[in-house]
């Protein structure tokens, strides 16, 4: 039964699961979209704001990784164009 519920869920929401911290350009690159976008959503409110390394640099975790496929993806859970 877990299998067939894992295998009717999104690869970007499994593949959540498994992030603990990622940079900006991790992000990006997996999903097709520029860091400044990733950065614009984050000052729009659309997606939370990120872990700041000590650097500065941020790092995403799971939330965002989820918040970013709600923001890509329509209700039926394909990527929008």
């Amino acid at each position: 039964m877990q299998a067939t519920i894992e295998a009717q869920r999104p690869a970007e929401v499994q593949t959540a699961e498994k992030v603990r911290v990622v940079s900006i350009g991790a992000i990006a690159d997996y999903y097709g979209v520029s860091a400044e976008s990733l950065r614009n959503w984050e000052r729009a409110g659309l997606i939370p704001e990120a872990r700041r390394t000590p650097g500065g640099h941020r790092r995403y975790t799971k939330e965002h990784v989820l918040a970013i496929h709600k923001l890509l993806t329509g209700p039926d859970g394909e990527r929008r164009r």
